[in-house]
């Protein structure tokens, strides 16, 4: 499994329109039953999980060395369906890299896009939402503001945030709004200093800053109505009590 590509793939072009079906067939978490998974992907995960049970036992739990084979096993079990398994994989090979690389470190990011691809295909958008919000945190202290890296980074998880006010994902939209405001500004910002930038992206970014600094001022507008229009009704209730 390409990493880099499936994440791309199954997250910004499939990931709406596939999820559901997607966990629909895996919902079980055996996590589909043996007639719907490849035997053979089944077979090669065993073995590389055999394979970190005997590299566990001579070199200890969080050697390095264990993360090749924990993901090997983790991508046959993503590819067979066995989302909830492969998700144990990429969390332990996750935790091996932080003790070895340190709390923030490049080596992470393509760990957490496979477990951002793995809640996607469960549909399991507040786990993605949080998976998304460590890989901001991860691209900000891995690479310097305004560098090819973070503005590849930053991007993914400002349209994280679009498509989650787009197709409404999660309950508090108006948080995701502001988050997608201060990135795609940010985005802009730096995108402006840049030399030979086609001017068609900083016009892409200048109206989403647009549209999102209008939709932030509605839903404060918003936001300060129905407060008033609360103490007003309540003001109301009183005055009908006590009299």
């Amino acid at each position: 499994m390409n990493n880099k590509n499936g994440f791309l793939r199954t997250f910004f072009y499939t990931a709406i329109l596939t999820a559901s079906c997607s966990f629909a067939h895996a919902q079980d978490d055996g996590l589909s039953s043996a007639s719907t998974v490849a035997p053979q992907l089944q077979a090669q995960a065993a073995k590389h999980v055999a394979l970190v049970g005997d590299m566990a036992a001579e070199f200890g739990p969080y050697d390095l060395r264990l993360t090749e084979p924990l993901l090997a096993a983790a991508d046959r079990q993503a590819e067979a369906g066995l989302f909830t398994q492969a998700l144990e994989g990429y969390q332990q090979a996750l935790q091996i890299t932080r003790i070895n690389t340190g709390l923030y470190s490049e080596q992470q990011i393509p760990l957490v896009e496979r477990i951002i691809d793995c809640h996607v295909s469960m549909a399991d958008w507040p786990n993605v939402d949080e998976q998304f919000r460590y890989l901001e945190l991860l691209y900000s202290r891995v690479y310097e503001p305004g560098s090819e890296g973070w503005a590849r980074g930053i991007a993914q998880v400002s349209d994280w945030h679009v498509l989650v006010i787009n197709h409404g994902l999660a309950t508090n939209r108006q948080d995701h709004l502001k988050e997608a405001h201060d990135l795609l500004t940010k985005r802009l910002e730096y995108t402006q200093k840049m030399e030979g930038v086609d001017e068609r992206v900083l016009e892409v970014l200048r109206r989403n800053v647009e549209l999102t600094t209008h939709y932030l001022r509605l839903a404060a507008r918003r936001s300060a109505q129905e407060a008033f229009d609360g103490a007003r009704l309540s003001l109301v209730d009183q005055v009908a009590w006590t009299n």
